[in-house]
């Protein structure tokens, strides 16, 4: 018997794209993060309907159908989101996780980052001193930041944020989460972007890793895929 390999083809490849941009917008809609008046001026949404409607109606359907589990997962996590402020975990609660642990950072000397000039590189797992003392930090009080009854990669991701603003306080826009959505990889995760300079190039951090694999390709291999990252939905 014969097996063959059944491979994408580029207009696939196309419907792809379009389930993922429809995904993406429905939640947007439906979390009120965009609003209907807004899709008019926007060239991503005309960009997808010129190419949504001149496809036959069976493409039109799974395009349909193959959005509505993105546009769940997007929902879900903003959900999730909504919790956590409304249950009012911020700061305060970080805070206290460390003053039960035996460190408070309230009042303790704020670190500063490097000065990008006094080094050649700063890269995985070289110069990276500034980003190793929050990983230690962020395992050693790891806690359930959302209270839903486990720690997973929205804990990890939280943490090590507000770890980073509270030891560097002067560079808090150099540290973000960032959210990964892939659903061909079955790969939705939080993790974190980080460098000690604006002018040094970004870093993808995964904060559940150690110091010697922290790189996201790293700890996740191709499960991770770049393209597929978001930035701005997490504070």
């Amino acid at each position: 018997m014969k097996l063959s390999i059944e491979k994408l083809t580029s207009m696939d490849k196309n419907i792809n794209v379009l389930i993922e941009t429809k995904g993406r917008c429905d939640a947007l809609l439906y979390t009120g993060e965009c609003h209907a008046v807004d899709c008019k001026r926007c060239s991503k949404h005309k960009n997808f309907y010129a190419c949504y409607n001149a496809l036959p109606i069976c493409d039109k359907l799974r395009v349909d159908n193959g959005s509505k589990p993105i546009a769940a997962n997007y929902i879900m996590a903003h959900r999730a989101l909504q919790r956590d402020r409304a249950a009012g975990i911020g700061g305060i609660a970080i805070i206290a996780a460390m003053l039960i642990g035996g460190l408070a950072l309230v009042g303790a000397r704020a670190d500063t980052l490097p000065d990008y000039r006094t080094s050649d590189v700063y890269n995985y797992y070289q110069n990276d001193d500034y980003l190793i003392k929050v990983l230690n930090k962020t395992h050693k009080y790891i806690y359930d930041v959302n209270k839903d009854g486990t720690i997973n990669c929205i804990d990890y991701a939280k943490t090590f944020k507000r770890i980073w603003d509270q030891t560097y306080p002067a560079g808090t826009n150099n540290c973000e989460i960032v959210w990964n959505v892939n659903e061909a990889k079955h790969f939705n995760h939080l993790f974190i972007r980080c460098r000690p300079h604006k002018h040094t190039y970004w870093l993808y951090v995964e904060p559940q890793a150690h110091i010697n694999d922290y790189k996201m390709t790293d700890y996740w291999g191709d499960k991770y895929v770049f393209t597929y990252n978001y930035y701005g939905y997490y504070e």
